[in-house]
């Protein structure tokens, strides 16, 4: 009777010790993936520039500005931010490099910005901002300079997970101001200081400059898509209205 009693208590803690190691590994399993969606969050909200990543983009001037800056979205990203800066030509002939270059961490909003001047007319030159820490990452950009401007004003829209992108392109055209109508499934991003007094469901750009881009962010308050939008031109009115319809 004691010899039976005996092999039940040993299997009852071989029962237990087998279900505390099942649940170890569940628990390690959740570890691991928690971190790599926290390292994909990083390496998405690092720092992001005011053109379109792997973006082509047609200059009417000889000049184009890169603003560089790091972003709070994903909440992770309290460390400084370092990175490179290089422009480079179709022709070989010469590369700018900025290097090591700052970005704080603990600022919500913090940038740089890299002017290149004395484009050349029929030149493609592209940039590469690459960051060699906390976390790797590379944007390019591609520019083409034209001889002749363009009159067409226009904008693009980017669909994400949870935002949304609003790239406006003025050309050669005026606009004195442009209103930007979104429903009240987004709110505007309020770090940007284009944006930064948009709490309703519309906003106006003033004083916008001629043959400039200018960048904008919208979050999702719930599931919805949007349809992308490729260089759709800004009509008479001067209103682009975004819709999830």
């Amino acid at each position: 009777m004691k010899k039976n009693r005996l092999i039940f208590i040993i299997l009852f803690i071989c029962l237990i010790l087998l279900s505390l190691a099942t649940i170890g590994i569940g628990m390690s399993k959740y570890v691991v993936n928690d971190d790599i969606n926290t390292q994909i969050s990083v390496d998405e909200f690092i720092f992001i520039s005011n053109y379109q990543d792997k973006n082509t983009y047609e200059l009417y001037r000889d000049n184009v500005t890169i603003k560089v800056s790091n972003t709070d979205l994903s909440g992770t990203n309290k460390t400084d931010i370092k990175f490179n800066v290089t422009l480079s030509n179709n022709l070989n002939s010469e590369t700018v490099v900025y290097n090591d270059n700052i970005l704080t961490g603990n600022s919500v909003n913090d940038s740089k910005s890299f002017t290149f001047t004395d484009l050349v007319i029929g030149t493609i030159y592209t940039v590469t901002i690459s960051s060699t820490s906390p976390v790797k990452k590379i944007i390019t950009h591609t520019f083409i300079v034209k001889k002749d401007p363009t009159t067409n004003n226009y904008y693009s829209l980017t669909n994400f997970d949870g935002w949304i992108e609003l790239d406006i392109y003025v050309g050669s055209n005026d606009i004195d101001s442009l209103i930007i109508e979104y429903p009240t499934t987004l709110s505007a991003d309020n770090t940007n200081d284009l944006t930064k007094d948009w709490y309703g469901q519309s906003g106006t750009l003033t004083n916008l400059s001629n043959n400039s881009h200018y960048h904008l962010i919208f979050f999702k308050n719930d599931s919805s898509s949007y349809d992308n939008v490729v260089q759709k031109e800004i009509g008479s009115t001067n209103v682009i209205i975004i819709s999830n319809d």
